[in-house]
C-alpha cells in the first residue's frame, strides 16, 4: 500500500506539469498503466504489509543511522514496528476505489486527504525526489556514457562478428518446433490440445480452470492445438513476443521456457531447452468461444483474406 501512497502523492504533482517536463513514468502514454495499476482489484494482507513496512524502516534506520536528518523525519518519536502499524491499520488505500477517487481528483484530493499513508508518502516525496536526481546525475549518466564509450570501443575490435547487447530494440530468434525428454526421460510432444487443458484441470490451483472455460467446453473444438514447444533461445522479458512462421504468419504467443530454459540465462542446451508459446489458433478459438470478442476474432480472420 505504500507503494500505492508514493504512485499517487507523485503523480498528483507530475500531471500538472507539460507532459515533456514529468518524469518518464508518468507521461500520458505511461499514465495508461498507472491508472490500471491503481485500479487493478489486486488481494492485500495488511498483516504482510505490516511486517514488510516494519523492516523497511528498521533497514532504514539500521544503515542511516538512529540520528540521520531523514531517518529522524521518517519514525518521528516512533519505532518502525509502532510507525508500521500506524500506517497500515489506518489507511484505506488497500480499496480499489479509494485509490481511484484520490488519482481522479488530482492533487487537490491528495493534499485534502487524511489517509495516514497517503500524509507519509507527501511528507518524504521531496527527498525520495532529491535522492533519485542526485543518483541519475552521479551514477546513470556516468554509467550511461561509459556504455557508449565501451560499446563503441567494442565495435571497433570486434564489429559484427558478435552479437551486440540487448538494447531493447527488435530482435529475430531462429527455431523450429522441437519436444524434449522430460527430468526422467521421458518424451515431451511438442504439441498440447485443449482437450488436455481439461484433462489436467482440477478444483485446485495451479490446476483450477475459470469457469467461463468450463462453461465453454462442449462448444470448443478439444482438437485444436494449445500450446507448443520450439527450440527458440528466449529469456525473461520475452513473454508477449510473437512467434511468427517462414511464411510471415503469427502462429503463437511466446508465454513461458521449459524447465531446462532456466539455464538460458547462462547458456542454450538446443538438446534441452525449449520455448513454450500458446498456439494462434487456440487463441482464436478462447477469444470467440470463451470470451465471446467475436469482432476482434472476425477482424483478424478479415485480415487473412
Amino acid at each position: 500500500m505504500s507503494g500505492y501512497a508514493i504512485t499517487l502523492v507523485r503523480a498528483s504533482t507530475e500531471r500538472a506539469k507539460p507532459n515533456t517536463q514529468r518524469l518518464p513514468e508518468y507521461t500520458d502514454q505511461s499514465l495508461v498503466n498507472v491508472q490500471q495499476r491503481l485500479s487493478a482489484p489486486v488481494p492485500i494482507y495488511k498483516d504482510f504489509e505490516e511486517l514488510n513496512l516494519t523492516l523497511l524502516f528498521t533497514v532504514v534506520r539500521r544503515d542511516l543511522g538512529a540520528d540521520d536528518p531523514f531517518v529522524r523525519k521518517m519514525l518521528g518519536k516512533e519505532s518502525p514496528e509502532q510507525l508500521a502499524h500506524r500506517l497500515v491499520t489506518g489507511t484505506h488505500l488497500e480499496d480499489p476505489k479509494v485509490r481511484e477517487g484520490l488519482y481522479s481528483g488530482g492533487r487537490a484530493a491528495v493534499v485534502a486527504s487524511t489517509d495516514p499513508m497517503i500524509r507519509f508518502a507527501a511528507s518524504i516525496d521531496e527527498d525520495r525526489l532529491a535522492l533519485r536526481k542526485d543518483y541519475e546525475a552521479r551514477v546513470d549518466a556516468p554509467t550511461r556514457a561509459a556504455a557508449e564509450r565501451i560499446a563503441k570501443a567494442r565495435f571497433a575490435v570486434y564489429g559484427t562478428s558478435v552479437d551486440p547487447d540487448a538494447t531493447f530494440t527488435a530482435r529475430l530468434s531462429y527455431g523450429s518446433v522441437k519436444g524434449f525428454e522430460d527430468v526422467e526421460g521421458k518424451l515431451v510432444e511438442p504439441y498440447t490440445t485443449i482437450e488436455g487443458l481439461f484433462n489436467r484441470a482440477t478444483d485446485v490451483p495451479p490446476y483450477a480452470l475459470p469457469e467461463s472455460w468450463l462453461k465453454a467446453k462442449s462448444s470448443l473444438n478439444l482438437s485444436l492445438p494449445m500450446n507448443l514447444s520450439t527450440t527458440n533461445d528466449i529469456i525473461g522479458g520475452n513473454s508477449g513476443s510473437p512467434l511468427i512462421d517462414r511464411d510471415a504468419n503469427v502462429v503463437g504467443l511466446i508465454f513461458d521456457g521449459n524447465i531446462f530454459s532456466l539455464g538460458g540465462d547462462y547458456g542454450y542446451d538446443a538438446a534441452k531447452n525449449r520455448a513454450v508459446a500458446v498456439d494462434s489458433r487456440a487463441l482464436l478459438e478462447g477469444l470467440r468461444k470463451v470470451y465471446h470478442l467475436d469482432h476482434i476474432v472476425d477482424e483478424i480472420e478479415a485480415a487473412r483474406r
